[in-house]
């Protein structure tokens, strides 16, 4: 009899049982997440070590909201840009948060409270957080090619994942990125073969989304209209389900915007839509549209100067294309390309029109990475931007690394693979090709020196920030003020910037009860 399909258009592999046990599902899940585990606190230390945070690191402007919110003063934020004070509402310190969303800073509550406030050691507390966000991520994806009777997928999905090398280091940088790639990845998983409706559930994990990389929401409502171009009767829309999800996530959504229309008038306001399109071009390089006193909104920079903005954008993706072996290693990529490709080979479009699918899961894994290259490339030219995408790459390409010898062999109806040769064979096969082909991004040891560097003088920017005079006090490091406790401006683009902030926050001779 011919092989059967995997949804992805690739032949499947001898699964271990037809229907797995939840019990099963749960412990190959408890395993996954302890191997996770074990990598982050064991393996990755030993072959990188230490990895300290940058004094610029932006996990430290969000610990400053944290503690605010601790102290019952809402979301506020020691850290504040000079362009921010363009707007009368943020002349003030410490300022409402304006160029963050509110989301992992309500997150970090938890490592915030488990530290006592600690300064140093909540920095430690948050690691752990990120290592358990890494234990579920792995966790899911395992579970997930379990209960499909792939162990072989499920192996060969870990050492993918772990090998990546911006998974690792997300885990050091206490960044949103491992959250939200574990978002994401649930809801990849939910609705990868089209056979559920919307829920509250998805309208929950979107409105999460929402609130920790707001930009990222188009993103699972496009796979999710993909997947549903033809629905089949399974997966038929359900308006008071859709509606479920819509409101669970407007609910959590919506007060936050509500904040924001009375703030700015706007409740979509970011500080970000008003400078990041102009960012690293050449009238204004690097960060300084950011240290100065006007907005740059991206509708007024289309419309009256393209040009900066299309050069950027060319520059970036030649810089995403390039550096894209170290987001995944290439033999993960290549085993996404031949599974989109034998998807159209062996007729995706029939199984496409049956599934109401309009692309095959690698291939829409694969077109997910090329809009994101597009899109940051408008605006940040950094490869962390493209890790929430890293485990549905690895999720996609696990079958093609780790059991392509087996869906050669001849098939039988009823034919079992027993669980422990697929798991071994697996880990022989992918363990070589990947780690073998990893690749570390660029200058990412050039920034390991300077974060170690600078750890001193961050701490001697805190003294001098705890000494300083009440009124505007300006720094370069976003560490100082969490250590010192002390709202600070990040310095400004000249002398004249400086004076019109002093002059706006000198009568602010005590703000939030500190100087």
């Amino acid at each position: 009899m011919p092989a059967p399909q995997e949804p992805g258009g690739h032949r499947a592999a001898p699964a271990i049982i037809r229907a797995a046990r939840p019990t099963a599902i749960l412990g190959v899940g408890l395993l996954a997440a302890a191997v996770a585990v074990l990598a982050a606190t064991l393996w990755w230390p030993a072959a990188h070590g230490p990895r300290p945070l940058l004094p610029t690191d932006d996990l430290y402007t969000n610990l400053t909201v944290t503690r605010h919110l601790a102290r019952g003063e809402g979301f506020r934020c020691d850290v504040a840009y000079p362009l921010s004070f363009a707007w009368p509402f943020a002349r003030e310190l410490p300022q409402p948060l304006m160029h963050r969303p509110p989301g992992w800073p309500l997150a970090l509550l938890l490592p915030y409270a488990a530290a006592a406030g600690d300064p140093d050691g909540v920095v430690r507390a948050v690691r752990t957080l990120q290592v358990g966000l890494l234990a579920l991520t792995a966790a899911l994806g395992a579970a997930a090619w379990w209960r499909r009777g792939r162990a072989g997928a499920a192996a060969a999905w870990l050492v993918a994942l772990l090998a990546s090398p911006l998974i690792a280091y997300a885990v050091d940088w206490g960044q949103v990125e491992l959250v939200t790639g574990t978002l994401l990845l649930g809801l990849w998983l939910r609705h990868r073969d089209a056979a559920r409706p919307p829920t509250a559930a998805d309208g929950a994990l979107v409105g999460a989304l929402a609130l920790l990389r707001p930009e990222l929401v188009w993103l699972p409502v496009a796979w999710w209209l993909a997947s549903r171009v033809r629905p089949t009767a399974a997966a038929t829309i359900r308006r008071r389900e859709l509606a479920a999800a819509g409101l669970v996530f407007v609910a959590l959504t919506a007060p936050w915007a509500a904040r924001n229309a009375l703030l700015a008038g706007n409740p979509w306001f970011s500080l970000q839509t008003q400078a990041e399109l102009v960012k690293d071009t050449r009238a204004w390089p690097g960060y300084d549209v950011y240290r100065q006193l006007e907005p740059q909104p991206a509708w007024k920079v289309l419309r009256d100067d393209p040009a900066p903005v299309a050069r950027k954008a060319a520059r970036g993706v030649r810089f995403f294309l390039r550096e894209l072996p170290s987001l995944a290693p290439w033999p993960l990529l290549l085993a996404l390309a031949l599974a989109a490709g034998a998807a159209s080979r062996t007729g995706r479009g029939v199984r496409a029109a049956v599934a109401g699918r309009a692309f095959s899961p690698p291939a829409l894994a694969l077109l997910s990475t090329g809009a994101l290259i597009a899109f940051y490339a408008l605006f940040d030219h950094s490869l962390r931007h493209l890790t929430v995408l890293v485990p549905i790459l690895a999720w996609e390409a696990a079958p093609w690394l780790g059991e392509w010898p087996w869906t050669l062999l001849p098939r039988r109806r009823g034919r079992r693979f027993p669980a422990l040769p697929a798991v071994a064979g697996a880990l022989l096969l992918t363990m070589p090709i990947v780690l073998l082909t990893v690749r570390e991004p660029t200058g990412w040891d050039q920034s390991v020196r300077e974060a170690a560097a600078g750890q001193s003088r961050a701490v001697a920017e805190a003294a001098r920030l705890r000494s300083a005079p009440p009124g505007a006090v300006f720094t370069e490091s976003s560490a100082a003020p969490w250590l010192a406790d002390r709202p600070a401006v990040w310095s400004p683009l000249d002398d004249e910037v400086s004076a019109r902030i002093s002059a706006w926050l000198l009568p602010a001779t005590n703000t939030g009860g500190r100087p």
